[in-house]
């Protein structure tokens, strides 16, 4: 039925839990015999390629996911993430900007801003960190479920208050990094 993707995802997930990685991948793969054109086996193959330092084929497996759905904001967001990792912000850019919509938004202008800063794009980088912030924590929370994440503190506040003190602007810093301890002291 329509839902065995998300049984092999939530059982190839859970095997990779466990490390058992073979047995994932042979599941993943027997799966996408069956259902070549869904991106969810090169998006957790990915994932599982990541875990084990294998950025070169995890980034192979979520360009593939991309090729299937290029909607695939998950793969999207960790093909970027990997290009910001290789100190290549401008090809997280390209890969995200695509993506600056719906519930990922505040997930992805957090990104976005930090690779503007990585740029030295100061204020664009201030721009996309305080959209985010305006938003609040919940919402900013909201958006990176989308992207199957679960960040601890509220990045789009505690990076504005760095970049704020590193441009000088005291009373802004100490503003966004009390806001950014609040959330999580």
């Amino acid at each position: 039925g329509a839902e065995t993707g998300e049984i092999v995802d939530a059982y190839a997930n859970g095997l990779a839990a466990r490390s058992r990685f073979d047995d994932a991948t042979q599941l993943l793969e027997e799966y996408e015999q069956n259902f070549p054109g869904d991106p969810m086996v090169n998006y957790r193959l990915g994932i599982m390629n990541e875990h084990k330092m294998a950025n070169g084929i995890a980034e192979r497996e979520y360009r593939t996911a991309l090729e299937k759905d290029p909607k695939h904001v998950q793969a999207a967001w960790r093909l970027a993430r990997i290009q910001s990792g290789k100190n290549d912000p401008q090809g997280a850019i390209d890969i995200l900007k695509d993506f600056d919509y719906g519930a990922q938004q505040l997930a992805v202008k957090t990104f976005l801003g930090s690779c503007y800063q990585q740029l030295g794009e100061f204020e664009t980088s201030r721009e996309y960190f305080r959209t985010v912030v305006e938003q609040g924590h919940a919402a900013f929370q909201a958006a990176y479920r989308v992207v199957d994440e679960t960040p601890e503190r509220f990045l789009a506040a505690s990076d504005l208050g760095v970049l704020e003190a590193a441009l000088g602007n005291w009373e802004n810093a100490k503003e966004y990094l009390a806001l950014a301890l609040e959330i999580n002291p």
